[in-house]
């Protein structure tokens, strides 16, 4: 192999390199916001398994880390945010409301069982006519 392929090679296989740890960090991040976990330098090094100086030195990076650092924390549940932000007679239409909506989700259930069966019975009395 002449020098040239061998310097070629090494370049290729560096810039390969390049691409794959950027591509582990920016899916560490998408990662780490989709579970709802802290985005900070440290979870995203150690998610992605690159180191910290790797993040400060990529520009993209770093930007996406510290925006997302800024940003309320992700790992507060939707029901504690409802819960924090109601009043006790919020709380008591929301009790209300759940509790019509489970009503009619088991009358819309028994209704669909109801349907099934008028539905076989139906059908069963059309063989029984056309025989």
């Amino acid at each position: 192999m002449s020098t040239d392929a061998r310097t070629h090679a090494l370049r290729a296989a560096s810039e390969a390199k390049r691409a794959d740890t950027l591509a582990r960090a920016r899916r560490a991040i998408v990662a780490l916001e989709s579970r709802g976990e802290r985005i900070n330098f440290n979870s995203v090094a150690a998610e992605a398994k690159v180191s910290t100086g790797y993040l400060y030195r990529q520009p993209d990076l770093r930007r996406a880390i510290a925006d997302r650092r800024r940003s309320p924390a992700q790992s507060i549940t939707a029901s504690a945010r409802v819960s924090a932000r109601t009043s006790s007679a919020d709380a008591k239409k929301l009790a209300i409301a759940t509790a019509a909506l489970k009503r009619l989700h088991a009358e819309n259930q028994a209704l669909r069982k109801e349907n099934a069966l008028l539905r076989g019975d139906l059908a069963q009395e059309r063989r029984r006519h056309v025989r």
